[in-house]
């Protein structure tokens, strides 16, 4: 999946045909260009793949999910409520997680919602207590967010992507789980990211917002010819696939900023307004060098 992974969807589906026109045997165990064909907005030929899979792996939980998620962005189907009318017959998934997800995606048993929150609650914890726990908040993200862009609803959908995508999980036990690939994909293509080189570079932009709250704080507090306290935050993931797996924190980031801005307010008198600007110029270097390095 190195192309789908890079977010060369269509690459990926011309690798997959060129596999199936070499030996036809081999389709339906091709479940990856299932992921790609729904990312190409190929929804018919995604089912197709999807059906063709569960016929030779009828337990697979996954694929029946997908199938469903392909029916309900075909014109002629139209909606997920649609879309169970057609699902495909699979056994029970092993995973606690993933037989919620199953039931959500089903609306079994009238019990919908209380599965939906029930999902919410493990993909919105503070804390995992081991790596099962962390690979449930990924997966609990993952599929709620497919769920509510089955049902149309962008910004939840896109909500839970990005939280998938920033879970321990994604970050670094799960790196190569391949669904960890698709939901780096499915930020890009929902435009919900730049398209970067490096698919771990997205998480760089997804700290963005809260990396320019703390600058602009730290401007106005500059600009005040006061000291300031950059507060604690998460860590800022830069690219996790960086050999010394960077990690840092804002504190970290802006410490050359947090020193400078004290020398300036000791020596207030003698550098006058052109120190503002030295402080500034400080701080834009520092983010300009730091991304650079790490993204690229």
């Amino acid at each position: 999946m190195s192309a789908f992974a890079s977010n060369k969807v269509e690459q990926s589906i011309e690798i997959y045909d060129s596999i199936i026109n070499d030996d036809p045997r081999r389709k339906p165990y091709l479940w990856q260009r299932g992921l790609s064909l729904y990312y190409a907005g190929r929804y018919q030929d995604g089912a197709n793949q999807f059906e063709t899979d569960v016929a030779v792996n009828p337990n697979d939980t996954e694929e029946q999910i997908w199938h469903l998620l392909c029916l309900s962005k075909m014109e002629d189907v139209g909606s997920l409520n649609k879309a169970r009318l057609q699902k495909l017959k699979v056994g029970n998934d092993r995973r606690p997680i993933m037989k919620l997800v199953q039931k959500l995606f089903l609306g079994d048993d009238n019990t919908e919602l209380e599965t939906e929150r029930t999902l919410i609650e493990v993909a919105t914890a503070k804390s995992d207590n081991n790596n099962a726990g962390a690979g449930n908040r990924f997966y609990a993200s993952l599929y709620l967010s497919l769920y509510y862009e089955s049902l149309n609803d962008e910004k939840l959908s896109q909500q839970y992507m990005t939280n998938a995508i920033e879970t321990e999980y994604a970050r670094s036990s799960g790196r190569r789980d391949p669904m960890v690939d698709v939901a780096k994909v499915a930020v890009q293509r929902r435009g919900w990211g730049p398209t970067l080189s490096s698919p771990n570079a997205i998480f760089f932009y997804l700290k963005y917002q809260q990396l320019k709250d703390v600058l602009d704080d730290c401007l106005r507090e500059i600009s005040a010819y006061d000291s300031f306290y950059v507060p604690k935050a998460a860590p800022l993931i830069f690219c996790d696939n960086n050999p010394r797996n960077y990690r840092t924190d804002y504190q970290m980031l802006f410490g050359v900023c947090l020193a400078s801005t004290n020398w300036f307010t000791e020596n207030e008198d003698a550098c006058g307004d052109c120190c503002v600007i030295g402080v500034i110029v400080v701080i834009v270097v520092v983010i300009v060098v730091t991304a650079f390095a790490f993204l690229w």
